[in-house]
């Protein structure tokens, strides 16, 4: 006969459902993103000429984090084509959170149904399937943030100093991919430590050694590599941009209104992370301190994300962010709703008490869903088949030294890159003429063409190609 597991501990059984959620979650992104055979999203091209580029040379084209790209480089090697080895890596990352958010739900709550519950709303999560149909660096990056949030968590409940190696693993990797879930993975841990010397007081020299250790490695590594290749981390600048936005918000900057679905998934986080600081007061009343800690770190960097507080040009990518605060706090908030039934005791307590958090679950979970569907029918390829179709046909007349200017959008732009295999400018300027042999630029439906001397190289059947006729030896821009 088997040993009991301790209560918020793992055993065969929790093996086997994380086997067969992360499996499922694997499963249906893999359906989700080959529902056509392009890459997704208006930056999705940009990832395959990145990954093509490290076939070729070995290293990037652009400057950027390196890891998810390698990363989806590697994906590519295994499977044979860029484009699915791309989709299969996003899928795999995807499937790999769920291990952490169970994990942390069953040590804090001691319950199978809860963390599978944690499990199925992250995999739901309208915010986390647009990231892996959009962002894809960022999508990477959060998985380590949720591995390392646990690693920390696990490390300062238990003083377990692997688990602590283990966060600032996951913390430096995601210093190499992503700004944005690295900036939320180091709020995670200051929250985390700050609560934890609130309401744990005792425990508050541990808990700063704790961060301390994490934060050595990460930090060690930034301001080495900072210098010495700042194009590997080019993303810090932008957290100089974001605070002079908070600080000196201007007029003249770029302005970004969310659709009616982007709004209801912010706020429909911005609900939960109200109940879940809720649920942390009342953790706090019952000296529950663990679970204090967690829900207010977790409630805090909810309301903080998902609150349209933050400048528009970045809260349109920061409410993206919400799946991690809301896939833990949905069962937690649910699990504590139970106790409301005690004002009408009709049915024994354990019933009541199961069956109120399965109501519960269930309303908290059902706008995550309607959300996701009407997210996933918006999702795909950020060109048709008619468009891919020209940029095919005319890839045989793009001479060798070209860089192609795309008039309709930038997500064509990228395209265009990717399938003439040519370099790419976001505008026009007199510097291309003297930098390419050939200065080229494309021409979508209801566009008219620039007024400038161009001759015609391809006529699709709504893209249309020209040279552009470089200007005269010392004339002006």
């Amino acid at each position: 006969m088997a040993l009991a597991p301790r209560a918020n501990g793992l055993d065969r059984l929790d093996a086997i459902l994380l086997l067969i959620l992360a499996s499922s979650v694997l499963a249906s992104y893999l359906a989700f993103l080959a529902r056509s055979p392009f890459i997704y999203g208006w930056d999705g091209p940009y990832y395959l000429t990145q990954v093509r580029h490290i076939a070729r040379t070995g290293s990037l084209k652009y400057a950027d984090p390196p890891l998810a790209f390698y990363y989806f480089y590697a994906m590519y090697v295994l499977v044979g084509d860029i484009t699915l080895g791309v989709k299969v890596g996003t899928a795999i990352m995807v499937a790999l959170m769920v291990v952490p958010v169970y994990c942390l739900v069953k040590q804090e709550l001691g319950r199978r149904p809860e963390a599978v519950l944690s499990a199925v709303v992250l995999a739901l999560n309208p915010q986390l399937l647009k990231l892996s149909s959009e962002w894809l660096k960022n999508l990477v990056g959060s998985t380590f943030l949720m591995f390392s949030a646990f690693s920390f968590a696990r490390g300062v409940e238990r003083d377990e100093r692997k688990a602590l190696v283990a966060s600032s693993i996951s913390l430096m990797a995601t210093s190499l991919t992503h700004i944005l879930a690295f900036s939320l993975s180091v709020l995670f841990l200051a929250l985390y430590t700050i609560f934890t010397a609130i309401c744990h007081k005792e425990k508050a020299a541990d808990v700063l050694e704790a961060f301390i250790l994490v934060s050595l490695a990460p930090t060690t590594l930034i301001l080495a590599g900072f210098p010495l290749l700042p194009a590997y981390f080019s993303d810090l600048l932008k957290i100089k941009a974001f605070v002079n936005d908070v600080l000196f918000p201007s007029s003249n900057g770029s302005y970004y209104m969310p659709l009616l679905v982007e709004q209801c998934m912010a706020y429909a986080v911005l609900g939960v992370s109200i109940m879940g600081f809720l649920v942390a007061i009342k953790h706090a009343l019952s000296r529950e301190k663990e679970k204090a800690v967690l829900t207010l770190t977790l409630s805090t960097i909810g309301m903080l994300i998902s609150a349209p507080i933050t400048p528009p040009a970045w809260y349109c990518r920061i409410f993206l962010m919400g799946f991690f605060p809301n896939s833990i706090l949905v069962p937690m908030v649910a699990y504590e709703v139970r106790l409301l039934s005690d004002i009408a005791p009709l049915l024994p307590p354990k019933l009541r008490h199961e069956l109120t958090t399965a109501f519960a679950a269930f309303f908290l979970v059902l706008p995550t869903l309607l959300l996701s569907e009407l997210g996933s029918a918006f999702a795909g390829p950020s060109l048709s088949d008619v468009e891919f179709s020209d940029l095919m046909l005319m890839a045989s007349s793009v001479p060798k030294g070209s860089v192609v200017v795309v008039a309709p959008n930038q997500a064509l732009g990228y395209w265009a890159e990717y399938i003439l295999d040519c370099d790419f400018s976001r505008e026009l300027s007199p510097h291309l003429f003297t930098s390419y042999e050939h200065v080229l630029i494309i021409v979508g439906p209801g566009l008219d063409k620039p007024l400038l001397p161009m001759r015609l190289l391809y006529a699709g059947e709504v893209l249309a190609l020209y040279e552009l006729i470089p200007p005269p030896i010392g004339a002006g821009a």
